[in-house]
């Protein structure tokens, strides 16, 4: 299947003000609190989980984690700039940048003020996954499958550039499934391992018990 990265970037509010300037070489002095727009067992959160871990040692300061899920990552985004903190950082994929300002007329948030990227952190790829009930052995069988009985495929997508590309490779094949929407994605999860979705749209990791298990098949 057609393969695609996403990228986590590391976000640090733009603005600094100039006593942090004169106190930066003693940064931090304190826990810092990284925010993940995402729940928690995805491969963004489990990579910033790793990153909270290294730098914690690296600083001699507690890091932690927390999760803020929401509607692309909007609830978060909103959650760190209104901290207005130096010592809280957004742990992100590039949909709050990249993807947002294209599909939302009005944003809590402005992505080129608010936010500024300061280093890539992972590759994250993305996989395309059918529950085995539907019998598609491949991406060449899923589009003839999708196209003759549209009904018998719903599906579900992590936010950002996973759930967009799905969208375009209907576009491109005449497709027209029905997506279904989740506030947090584990229950998309356990859905999609007991067939009540059929397609599911996120990284490989989250996807492998349901391979392993033999209820899904999973191409990237």
């Amino acid at each position: 299947m057609p393969r695609s990265v996403l990228l986590a970037f590391l976000f640090v509010v733009a603005i600094v003000g100039p006593s942090q300037r004169v106190r930066a070489e003693l940064w931090p002095q304190r826990t810092v609190r990284i925010i993940v727009p995402l729940p928690a067992g995805l491969a963004t959160d489990l990579a910033a989980r790793l990153f909270a871990e290294g730098l914690s040692q690296r600083w001699g300061q507690s890091v932690i984690v927390e999760n803020r899920p929401g509607a692309d990552g909007i609830a978060g985004v909103t959650s760190f700039v209104n901290a207005h903190d130096d010592h809280t950082l957004l742990f992100s994929f590039a949909g709050p940048i990249s993807i947002n300002p294209l599909i939302h007329e009005k944003l809590p948030y402005d992505p080129v003020r608010d936010l500024v990227p300061i280093a890539a952190a992972i590759d994250n790829f993305f996989a395309i996954a059918v529950s085995t009930p539907t019998g598609v052995q491949s991406i060449d069988s899923f589009i003839a499958a999708a196209r003759a009985s549209p009904e018998r495929f719903n599906w579900a997508a992590t936010a950002g550039l996973p759930q967009y590309i799905f969208l375009a490779l209907q576009k491109k094949n005449g497709l027209a499934l029905t997506q279904v929407p989740y506030r947090e994605f584990t229950p998309a999860l356990q859905d999609f391992a007991e067939n009540r979705i059929q397609v599911l749209v996120t990284a490989p990791t989250s996807m492998l018990p349901a391979v392993a298990s033999g209820k899904a098949r999973q191409g990237c």
